[in-house]
């Protein structure tokens, strides 16, 4: 990898509007056989902020303008001018600072790319306390995205009360509603909801040798929606991938041709077979990222997903939902022991492609020093692909003295489709170790291995990563090697990358 770096900061710190402006330009270059790839990015940053009437106040205000251009394979050139706009408000109000008002507006554009969007959000709460038992709280917020020719509005609102009769039992209920419009090519699509909460929280301290902390929470949703035409188009829907947890599209029977997936900004375009893969399974689409050096998508990161999906009908229906959970901590949290369980069911409407689940899960983690494991058993049950799966998790992190720092972490994971009856197994592990040298001199060694076999895939991938940090007053330089391999059923790949890099703060 070559990569070039240039910074600028300054500000002012005095002053009623203290303020901070920032310029970035980067240049990267990654050298590899199957996918190399060409990323300029500049960056401009503007952040202020305004505090008052001895601190009960506080305005911030921020805005980033960020130009990309990226050249994917050797071919595939990706462009986008991303900027965004953030504020803040938060007054405190009356005897005591009881009366709490919070503002906020985002809105982010991305232009000049394969996938424009814009995106509002508008919300303002308002929190009363009225006793140290005794709260209220009011929220509304303001919706709108656009995205690929879709246009969609949503109004949200909330009234809460919450209260804690005893110094272990706190107690909440609200009422709520949201409506959203979203016009489309062809297609309209206008949702009311409205409903009630209920939560409760009980913890107790068992004498000296435990800690029960146990809760519910259930909701009454009322659902009315009209539609009209053939094809819905979802937009900035939102994802986390991890591996080893499967992940579903909100929407059924999804049209797996239109789907484009992005890192969250919208600038980054991900592709298919390469940084992810879909999976139909029955009316619903599994999406995972697929975990191979070239992959653009780390583990455990965020996507932003637009697709068309048909349009199913207009229909009025209802929705209750139920969770509880309950954990033991024993021996100042040596020892714990959990379980939960979730449901959601639907009623009133049997035109709709609805997914009802009901999922258990139990569990125990130990901690003792510097060492920790946990196992979990989750078994998802539902009317649309029922899913079990066993996972595993061990973490170590060791510092035998002030210069040394030794860390180890494995994951396993084991996860059956019952509709299908298939199966995938994850396996990981990492090991590091960091240690000074000198005073300003410090070397870091780690590595890694991957696992995955599934219906029709095996992949195996090996890191192995070495460097020396050094620090020359305000000169930081970073000197660093990567070995990795990868298996992907009956192919193979190596890479080898050295990067030096240097950075003076002035």
């Amino acid at each position: 990898m070559e990569s070039e770096h240039y910074a600028l900061r300054t500000g002012y710190a005095d002053g009623p509007v203290p303020f901070n402006i920032g310029a970035m330009h980067s240049e990267e270059r990654e050298i590899d056989p199957v996918r190399p790839t060409k990323t300029t990015e500049s960056t401009l940053t503007f952040s202020a902020r305004n505090v008052r009437n001895e601190t009960r106040a506080t305005t911030d205000l921020a805005y980033i303008y960020d130009e990309l251009n990226r050249m994917d394979d050797g071919f595939n050139t990706q462009r986008g001018i991303r900027q965004s706009v953030n504020f803040l408000d938060t007054e405190k109000f009356g005897s005591g600072d009881w009366i709490r008002l919070n503002s906020l507006v985002t809105f982010n554009s991305l232009t000049e790319s394969l996938a424009p969007n814009d995106t509002l959000l508008a919300d303002e709460s308002l929190q009363l306390e009225h006793t140290p038992a005794l709260a209220t709280s009011y929220d509304y917020g303001f919706t709108y995205s656009s995205s690929r020719q879709t246009d969609c509005y949503g109004n949200q609102g909330r009234a809460g009360v919450s209260y804690q009769l005893y110094d272990n039992l706190r107690s909440s209920f609200d009422l709520h509603g949201s409506t959203q419009n979203c016009d489309g090519p062809g297609s309209t699509l206008d949702t009311t909801t409205y409903g009630a909460s209920l939560n409760e929280q009980y913890t107790r301290h068992l004498s000296d040798w435990g800690f029960l902390s146990a809760g519910y929470s259930g909701s009454y949703e009322r659902n009315e929606r009209t539609a009209s035409g053939q094809t819905l188009t979802v937009v900035n829907e939102q994802h986390v991938l991890t591996d080893g947890i499967p992940v579903f599209l909100a929407q059924p029977l999804v049209q797996l041709s239109t789907v484009v997936v992005t890192d969250p900004t919208g600038t980054t375009l991900y592709q298919l077979g390469v940084d992810y893969e879909l999976i139909a399974r029955g009316p619903l689409t599994e999406i995972r990222r697929i975990a191979a050096l070239t992959s653009q998508i780390p583990n455990g990161a965020t996507v932003r997903i637009d697709y068309a999906a048909t349009l199913q009908p207009s229909a009025t229906y209802d929705t209750i939902a139920n969770a509880a959970n309950i954990r033991l901590d024993l021996w100042r949290n040596l020892f714990g022991l959990f379980a939960r369980w979730s449901n959601i069911d639907y009623s009133g409407d049997s035109t709709l492609i609805l997914r009802s689940i009901d999922t258990k899960t139990v569990g125990v983690d130990a901690t003792w020093r510097w060492f920790h494991a946990s196992a979990q058993y989750e078994y998802t049950d539902s009317n649309l692909t029922p899913v079990e799966s066993w996972r595993l998790m061990q973490s170590a992190q060791w510092s035998p003295d002030e210069f040394v720092n030794l860390s180890l972490n494995a994951n396993e994971s084991w996860t059956t489709y019952r509709d299908t009856d298939t199966h995938d197994t994850t396996y990981t592990i990492t090991a590091r170790a960091q240690l000074q040298l000198a005073a300003n001199l410090f070397w870091i060694t780690e590595g890694g291995i991957l696992i995955q076999d599934g219906p029709g895939f095996t992949q195996e991938i090996e890191t192995a990563r070495t460097s020396l940090d050094w620090f020359i007053g305000k000169l930081t330089l970073k000197l660093d090697y990567q070995y990795s391999t990868e298996k992907h059923n009956n192919d193979g790949a190596e890479r080898h990358t050295f990067t030096l890099r240097a950075r003076r703060t002035f």
